[in-house]
């Protein structure tokens, strides 16, 4: 029997990510507060850590577990930090447009930007 040295292509470009997977990695915040900063991380075994700074309130930062309902696209922080929750909301509605997350809650959006890996 002869080898075989076919390779196999690769299709992965292809495949639908789900919303979950589309999610995972690091976001910048970029709206709708000039001033404010933040650093919002996302696991892929459903964890967040989040970080808000400047605007008119003291900074925050916290790390918990997320909840993401794909067929109602919310997703759910499950924040320890009680001020957190407060400013950043519990659940959102998921929007998200190539590397543009926007997190609606109760006619506000926070708009964040998929984070850029810079070479030293």
């Amino acid at each position: 029997m002869s080898e075989v040295n076919t390779p196999v292509r690769d299709r992965s470009d292809r495949l639908p990510l789900s919303l979950g997977d589309q999610l995972v990695g690091a976001w910048t915040l970029v709206g709708p507060d000039d001033d404010a900063e933040g650093l919002l991380l996302l696991t892929p075994d459903g964890y967040a850590a989040v970080q808000l700074a400047g605007g008119d309130a003291a900074p925050l930062a916290s790390v918990g577990p997320v909840r993401l309902d794909e067929a109602a696209g919310t997703l759910t922080f499950d924040l320890p930090a009680a001020a957190l929750v407060e400013r950043l909301g519990a659940e959102h509605q998921v929007t998200l447009d190539g590397d543009e997350l926007r997190l609606h809650r109760d006619g506000a959006a926070l708009t964040w930007r998929r984070a850029r890996v810079v070479a030293a």
